[in-house]
């Protein structure tokens, strides 16, 4: 089943409340209805009224809202989580993304064995050799390679969208931290995507052009610091804000991102996982043994 993506609009309505707006519609018809029946009501008791009296119809009217707005509070109060959201597996929309947003880790070697000796590159080496790495292999294949390391799985979420013609890295700060190394990863990337002559943009948080705020351009001039989960939040957020602004329609810039959650920190994939679950975007994850592809998006139902 396709997933419907619930912004902008009445569709916020829906985001919120789930697909049942036609009980919430009713809901406030009983309000009104219980409103328009106890000031009759009142009004026929006025010893002033003309017509001072009783009338069955408004009492009956009056208890059965009363009643019915009971019931809903109740059914509402046992309401469940998992009776207001679902969870989506199946992308059925992957190939309409167009922005990857992804967290970029400093490089790691993660080496071959060869002759029962382990060998791997240090940074300076990978960049430099690079231009020998093997075009046309498998993601699968490279990990045969002294091109093995932790940039590997970002090269599947790269595969798993077809049409994808901009990707936003997010660097991260500190001596560990990947914000010097976002030219090696473009050169690594381009490499790998040659034989299939893709042509992806392929920018820092900070030269997007999609962060606009003076305080987080000043949080990511030297790549976000990896424990500032609060600035790397907003960080996304300003990104998405200004992609919706660049698409003309929140709705339509929805459909076009994708968030991949395998790089960085663990508290950094469950800030980017928060983001998606927030604005209705399917996250990506590469498991880092099998190099398999899952995504997963959480919506009201």
């Amino acid at each position: 089943m396709k997933k419907t993506i619930r912004h902008s609009s009445y569709k916020a309505i829906y985001h919120v409340l789930g697909d049942k707006l036609g009980w919430v519609i009713v809901i406030l018809l009983l309000i009104g209805w219980m409103s328009d029946s106890l000031l009759s009501l009142i009004h026929q008791f006025s010893p002033k009224s003309p017509f001072f009296g009783f009338n069955n119809i408004d009492l009956m009217v009056f208890i059965f809202c009363v009643l019915a707005l009971t019931l809903f509070a109740f059914l509402a109060k046992t309401t469940t989580f998992s009776d207001k959201y679902k969870a989506y597996s199946d992308d059925m929309e992957r190939d309409q993304r167009e922005v990857l947003i992804l967290t970029l880790s400093g490089y790691n070697g993660w080496g071959i064995i060869e002759n029962g000796e382990k060998k791997n590159l240090e940074y300076s080496e990978f960049s430099k050799r690079i231009s020998e790495m093997p075009t046309g292999e498998s993601v699968e294949k490279l990990r045969q390679t002294p091109f093995n390391c932790n940039w590997l799985p970002l090269l599947q979420a790269i595969d798993h969208y077809k049409n994808l013609s901009e990707i936003i890295v997010i660097t991260t700060a500190g001596e560990r931290g990947s914000f010097e190394h976002i030219s090696t990863f473009r050169t690594f990337v381009q490499k790998y995507l040659e034989p299939s002559k893709r042509e992806i943009s392929i920018k820092s948080q900070l030269n997007c052009g999609y962060i606009k705020k003076p305080k987080l351009i000043d949080d990511n001039k030297n790549g976000i610091a990896s424990e500032n989960l609060h600035g790397l939040a907003e960080t996304i957020l300003e990104i998405i804000d200004n992609l919706t602004t660049k698409y003309g329609d929140q709705n339509k810039a929805l459909e076009k991102i994708a968030v991949e959650v395998t790089g960085g920190t663990a508290g950094m994939s469950a800030v980017l996982a928060a983001v998606t679950a927030s604005h209705g975007i399917f996250f990506h994850y590469t498991d880092t043994h099998s190099l398999q592809s899952y995504e997963l998006d959480i919506s009201a139902s």
